[in-house]
């Protein structure tokens, strides 16, 4: 039951990690040509399935309610991850779409007190746009003297620079 317990955990810390990823799973999907209905249908029942069988083959030598019960544990605990992980990274795009100005007025605001641009995010102070685990949505490029940045998701990126407005692309 222990095994049981600590595959699970594993599971929903890795299904909240890569659910932060803005990109996943469409841009896995789409390179095995299957970004489509049929083919989300086809990979969740596969993912379904496998789960359910590590669940139930850890308490294989148990009677079968255990067994559903190790593959229903399984299921849900990556699941759930999935699902908090991607609410977390919805909220970190939302946070930065909802104000996408936010990031250039801060790089702005820090230029003009150090006469250069930041290195990184990290020397603003506070990190626009976070995930729990994954850090900025923000890609950030910096000479000091110029930048460009962007953030979005798997159907919009905003792009911006020090001298290009911020656009959002489809």
């Amino acid at each position: 039951m222990r095994v049981l317990i600590v595959i699970t955990a594993l599971l929903f810390a890795g299904s909240w990690w890569l659910s932060e990823d803005l990109f996943f799973p469409i841009e896995q999907l789409r390179a095995v040509k299957l970004d489509n209905r049929a083919g989300l249908l086809i990979a969740g029942a596969v993912v379904l399935i496998v789960l359910a069988a590590i669940g139930s083959t850890i308490v294989w030598r148990s009677r079968w309610p255990w067994r559903v019960f190790g593959a229903a544990l399984v299921i849900s605990g990556t699941l759930t991850g999935g699902y908090l992980g991607h609410r977390c990274a919805s909220s970190a795009l939302n946070e930065c779409a909802g104000s996408p100005d936010r990031v250039p007025r801060a790089l702005a605001a820090y230029h003009q007190r150090m006469g250069q641009f930041p290195m990184t995010l990290e020397q603003l102070g506070v990190v626009p746009c976070k995930r729990c685990l994954r850090g900025s949505i923000v890609t950030y490029k910096s000479d000091g003297v110029t930048y460009d940045f962007s953030f979005g998701d798997w159907l919009v990126t905003w792009h911006g620079t020090d001298r290009e407005p911020i656009t959002a692309i489809k």
